[in-house]
């Protein structure tokens, strides 16, 4: 049986998504669907959490265009994106219905590690160093900010930011509050983060969040 088509997998990785959010937002109940909102301010995880999914009745039955239009509302109310994650395995004709209230559908693969079929470890190139960052590091503001400015610019070519972008994309984390929530997240055991050192910063940057078992990189 493939990994995608594993039942248990599936419900794994959905109730992955249902837990993680509750590290640092609340739970909101609207009709089928769960609006994560967020306790205090910073933003930890995927730029929020502000999203809505799918709650265990919205698993049971399909949710209408009323009821996704109930919750853009109180999104629009919080001042948050109207935002909705789902796994297409569990709720497939949630798209439908998504696209009929108006809001466009990005895809996004899976990449599952089979914990039977493990990839072998690969060595680090020469003069390649790769460490672990905790809550205290002085570099984590850098480290944190890094993949906002990498991915700022369309391509694979060298962007324009430099150190100076750098250091003002980490202090916008110090003063929204995120980088006192990965600090919180990183003592906690909530967060994992390792990045390969680089002039002056951080030059790359990988989390994992994990939960019982399964996390998310």
């Amino acid at each position: 049986m493939g990994l995608v088509n594993d039942l248990s997998l599936r419900e794994r990785i959905d109730e992955y998504y249902d837990t993680v959010p509750l590290h640092f937002a609340e739970a909101e109940v609207l009709g089928p669907f769960r609006l994560f909102r967020r306790k205090e301010a910073g933003a930890p995880y995927y730029g929020g959490p502000h999203h809505a999914r799918p709650a265990s009745a919205g698993r049971l039955r399909v949710p209408s265009v009323s009821d996704i239009d109930l919750v853009r509302s109180r999104q629009r109310e919080l001042g948050v994106p109207e935002a909705f994650e789902w796994l297409a395995e569990v709720t497939p004709s949630l798209r439908e219905r998504i696209e009929a209230a108006g809001l466009p559908v990005a895809e996004r693969p899976w990449m599952v590690i089979d914990a039977d079929r493990r990839p072998s470890p690969q060595p680090v190139p020469d003069g390649v160093t790769v460490r672990a960052v905790d809550a205290d590091d002085p570099s984590l503001p850098a480290v944190l900010a890094l993949p906002g400015l990498a991915f700022a610019d369309e391509g694979t070519a060298v962007g324009p930011a430099g150190p100076a972008e750098l250091a003002r994309a980490a202090e916008r984390l110090r003063a929204d509050g995120t980088l006192a929530m990965t600090r919180h997240s990183l003592r906690t055991g909530n967060r994992a983060t390792k990045t390969r050192p680089g002039p002056g910063a951080g030059s790359s940057q990988s989390c994992a969040r994990p939960v019982e078992g399964p996390q998310e990189r």
